[in-house]
């Protein structure tokens, strides 16, 4: 289960999310030890600003808490982003994630995955089509489409993919009034199958 929250107020953006999913601890046998619940939740502060009329960057500052195997664990990292809007329909973006330092997680020092993700839009009427590449290093390069319609003023459906080695699809729709906001998605979510992600915030 997954829940996130967000508010903005000026230059400044204030987020949560949290997730958390049952499992089974084992034995090198593979005899069952017990059932433990896994958590993990980040709080982070943003800030940005306008390089140009059309061009802004910021950065966030997260903090991240985690429970494995019963086990705390703290960590923080910073996120770093540029957005630049050549056209009223078209935008290209760039964010640098999870950089920070190692940190001791069970019995060896870990780093947060640090990732590069690029992505461009592009507005056609009422449509809006997205495109991201995210490389990490780690593992093979992730590519990602989706699509907006806006059926009305304040509904917006959704639709998209995901593609490393298979094509994972996701849907969703949402809600926003004013400076209230509410989006619900059905993605799929690795081992654990599917999963639906619920998000509200108030933007003033």
């Amino acid at each position: 289960k997954q829940n996130s929250a967000a508010v903005n107020a000026g230059h400044f953006g204030l987020s949560w999310q949290n997730y958390n999913f049952d499992d089974t601890a084992r034995d090198s046998a593979g005899e069952k030890l017990g059932d433990f619940t896994d958590r993990y939740g980040v709080m982070g502060l943003s800030y940005g600003f306008r390089l140009k009329r059309y061009t802004v960057t910021g950065l966030t500052y997260k903090k991240l808490s985690q429970k494995i195997y019963g086990e705390d664990y703290d960590h923080s990292a910073w996120d770093f982003g540029f957005l630049t809007q050549p056209s009223r329909a078209t935008a290209f973006g760039a964010v640098l994630s999870n950089v920070g330092s190692k940190k001791k997680i069970i019995n060896a020092k870990e780093e947060l995955p640090r990732a590069l993700e690029l992505g461009a839009l592009q507005k056609m009427g009422r449509f809006y089509l997205v495109s991201e590449v995210k490389l990490t290093g780690y593992e093979k390069i992730q590519y990602l489409l989706g699509l907006e319609f806006k059926q009305q003023k304040n509904l917006t459906l959704r639709m998209g993919s995901s593609y490393q080695d298979d094509l994972n699809m996701s849907f969703g729709l949402g809600w926003q009034d004013g400076g209230y906001f509410a989006d619900l998605a059905f993605l799929p979510h690795g081992a654990l199958g599917y999963a639906y992600i619920t998000s509200v915030g108030f933007k003033f």
